[in-house]
C-alpha cells in the first residue's frame, strides 16, 4: 500500500479493506461529472456501439489546475502499477495505446465513436 486509510467514525483496521474502498471511491469520482478530467465516450452519449462504459480525457481540460489533476491521476496509476493494485478506471484501448506509444487503429476509434468510424470508413471506401 502506498498510504494508510482511516475513515473517520468507522472503527476498521486498515488491512486492505478501507484502502481498497478509498481507491475505488477515488476512481469513481475521477470518472464522473464532478470533475472536469474525463468525459463519456461518444458511444456512451449516443447509446450506440461498444465501449459505452468507457471514459476519455476531456480535451477542454487545459487549465493549470486541471493539468495538475491529470498529473495526480498519472501518479495514482503509477502507484497502482507499483503495488499491483487494480484501478477501476474504464479507459478505452486507445488511451492505453497512447501511453505505451502504440499506433491506434480505426477499430480503436470504433470503440469510442461509432459514428465517426462509419464516416471515415465511408470516405475511405470512396477512394
Amino acid at each position: 500500500k502506498a498510504f494508510k486509510v482511516e475513515f473517520i467514525g468507522l472503527h476498521a483496521i486498515d488491512a486492505g479493506g478501507p484502502y481498497r474502498q478509498a481507491i475505488t471511491e477515488l476512481c469513481h469520482e475521477i470518472q464522473s461529472f464532478r470533475l472536469p478530467l474525463f468525459i463519456p465516450t461518444r458511444n456512451n452519449l449516443n447509446k450506440i456501439g461498444s465501449g459505452q462504459d468507457h471514459w476519455i480525457p476531456n480535451p477542454a481540460s487545459t487549465k493549470p489546475t486541471q493539468l495538475r489533476m491529470f498529473e495526480f491521476v498519472g501518479k495514482l496509476m503509477g502507484m497502482a502499477f507499483r503495488v499491483e493494485h487494480y484501478l477501476e478506471l474504464d479507459l478505452p484501448a486507445i488511451f492505453w495505446k497512447h501511453l505505451v506509444e502504440s499506433e491506434p487503429s480505426l477499430m480503436d476509434l470504433k470503440l469510442i465513436d461509432l459514428n465517426q468510424f462509419k464516416l471515415l470508413d465511408r470516405l475511405d471506401s470512396k477512394r
